[in-house]
């Protein structure tokens, strides 16, 4: 006998369905939005949905969260590539490998979740690096302009 995992659902309150196509439409319709069928309005009052699962099977997971942890990886390893290039856009990567990383870490994929980190852990460290290499690059750019000027 396996094990099965209850899902409750509640509803409360008036919902409009059509008794002709079956389509919800808004609580104040006199008639379908679909078909144009006269509406009646039908009280559910404290509705219990059950679904049953069985526990044995594992729930599946959106695979987008796993495509963000391997993004935000990729994105991570570019932007620390070419962190150090001048005025190079490797800040605005590694924002995007940081929200992409942190959108990872909701998989319950073990790997999945080492990737997230370790896109987040490289993105932060290029954020910084840029910042870094941005700040040395204007140093060394307005000493070589000082030095053209004498």
């Amino acid at each position: 006998m396996s094990a099965h995992l209850k899902i409750k659902r509640r509803f409360r309150g008036i919902k409009m369905f059509c008794p002709k196509c079956g389509k919800e439409n808004p609580n104040d319709a006199l008639f379908c939005l679909n078909c144009g069928e006269r509406l009646e309005k039908v009280e559910v009052v404290d509705a219990e949905v059950v679904d049953d699962i069985p526990a044995d099977k594992p729930q599946e997971e959106a695979k987008c969260w796993k495509m963000f942890a391997k993004a935000g990886r990729i994105v991570g390893i570019v932007a620390i590539a070419t962190c150090w290039i001048p005025y190079c856009f490797t800040l605005s990567f590694s924002i995007h490998g940081i929200v992409a990383s942190a959108l990872g870490k909701k998989s319950v994929d073990k790997t999945a979740d080492q990737e997230a980190t370790t896109g987040l852990t490289l993105n932060i460290l290029a954020s910084v690096l840029s910042i870094t290499s941005c700040i040395i690059w204007t140093i060394i750019f307005a000493i070589i302009a000082a030095a053209s000027n004498r």
